[in-house]
């Protein structure tokens, strides 16, 4: 389990979805891509799969700037949207895109 993202909000983000695999003992990598999305690789059900994680500037730009109380909130509405949507893709689903449009 690993987690190769540089410090700051996309660190933080990268830390909360980590934790869906954390809980659940799913070994996974995580990192950051060139066009900035983070891209998190695990294996499940004997098979590997991966989740691209994408967000809008904007609503990027508004979490890194807005106050911390503000941050933890949007950090764990993410940590909850993005488990309801692992529980509802399919386990044999090898890849998925989760977008994030509003922190």
């Amino acid at each position: 389990m690993s987690i190769q993202v540089n410090p700051g909000g996309k660190r933080e983000l990268a830390e909360t979805l980590g934790r869906y695999f954390e809980v659940r003992r799913i070994p996974f990598d995580l990192d950051e891509r060139m066009n900035g999305t983070l891209h998190i690789h695990f294996h499940v059900d004997e098979r590997d799969a991966s989740v691209t994680v994408s967000f809008e500037g904007v609503a990027y730009d508004a979490f890194t700037h807005g106050a911390i109380v503000d941050k933890r909130h949007a950090l764990m509405r993410i940590e909850h949207q993005f488990a309801q949507w692992m529980e509802r893709r399919a386990p044999a689903m090898p890849g998925g895109v989760f977008r994030i449009t509003r922190f």
